[in-house]
């Protein structure tokens, strides 16, 4: 499912509400959703993902990483595979994740561009 954001001038309202109303340190990783975040910019990328961390427990905040153009290209196969995996749950990006990239035919999960 891919979505727009309805909040353009404050995206991290859409983006928090992925997320379960409670999680405490006991909240396994499988309650969140698989989700891929396009933005505009590397910056954004980086605010949101401070940000998604600082709404997460500490045990899943590592769930959450960004996927840029500046990783090398070993760097870029190894994020995707994880992502693909499911070892990380929330990916951020800018355009680099659409290049060369291809997701596992049997992933399941949400897109939501900024």
């Amino acid at each position: 499912m891919t979505q727009i954001i309805k909040n353009p001038a404050n995206p991290i309202l859409d983006i928090v509400n992925i997320f379960p109303a409670y999680m405490d340190k006991d909240t396994p990783a499988d309650i969140l959703a698989k989700c891929l975040f396009y933005f505009d910019t590397i910056e954004a990328c980086r605010t949101a993902i401070d940000t998604l961390r600082k709404c997460l427990p500490a045990h899943l905040r590592l769930l959450v990483q960004t996927f840029k153009s500046t990783l090398s290209e070993t760097a870029k196969e190894q994020l995707w595979d994880q992502f693909n995996k499911g070892e990380i749950l929330i990916l951020c990006t800018t355009d680099a994740a659409g290049m060369g990239f291809t997701l596992n035919p049997s992933t399941e999960m949400e897109g939501h561009c900024m």
